[in-house]
């Protein structure tokens, strides 16, 4: 993968954006990679769910020498996994190093099952916006319900300093609550989004008019 940076004024907190172009090869290995990862232990790796390869085509891929993720167009961060042979090491950091990585390629959302994810993404500093019961309809390849339980669905917003105010909310439409749950999490990003847009133009604007008043002949240092 090739790094282009890029420092970017974004939403609280800053971070320096980086732009990652992928090869054709970056995208075949980590098609290769998750699916392998997958099929070694599907009931370990239950969790893991692999994104579309259409998806990853048009994504950003970001990995380490012990696991991937990619994170979509609109800053979505799925498809993260650590490799079978970093497991069997012991190696630990993982989701760690990923995620940082990630949040640098313009990762800002997520979704997973409830409980030692969200720990981990909780960590990174993300936050829980919203969720919905497990519907075990839509379980994943390797789900167990004796022993994986039935965790909730939740949808988390990069937010270390949780400088973002939104109302946790849980989504009990077994038909259309994951949608639901996604649409409000983007919906509290896109208004915080446009809030700093707005505040941006005001600082502008009043910069220009501070300009402006200054009298002729004035020493502008």
């Amino acid at each position: 993968t090739d790094v282009k940076t890029d420092v970017k004024t974004d939403n609280a907190p800053e971070v320096q954006e980086q732009e990652f172009v992928n090869t054709e090869e970056d995208i075949n290995e980590y098609n290769e990679s998750i699916a392998s990862t997958k099929s070694s232990d599907p009931v370990k790796y239950w969790s893991v769910s692999i994104p579309d390869t259409q998806k990853v085509s048009t994504s950003t891929i970001v990995k380490t020498e012990d696991g991937s993720t990619i994170v979509k167009k609109d800053g979505d961060i799925a498809g993260l996994f650590k490799t079978p042979e970093a497991e069997q090491k012991g190696v630990k950091g993982v989701a760690q190093s990923l995620l940082k990585k990630a949040i640098e390629a313009g990762g800002k959302k997520l979704d997973n099952f409830d409980g030692y994810l969200t720990n981990q993404y909780e960590k990174a500093g993300f936050r829980v916006v919203a969720r919905t019961p497990f519907n075990e309809e839509f379980a994943p390849d390797g789900w167990s319900k004796e022993q994986h339980s039935t965790p909730d669905v939740v949808a988390m917003v990069y937010d270390p300093e949780g400088k973002l105010d939104f109302e946790e909310k849980m989504f009990e439409d077994s038909e259309n609550g994951y949608d639901q749950m996604l649409e409000y999490r983007d919906q509290i990003l896109a208004q915080t989004e446009a809030e700093v847009v707005t505040e941006a133009e005001v600082v502008t604007e009043a910069e220009v008019v501070t300009e402006q008043e200054l009298p002729s002949g004035y020493d502008r240092v």
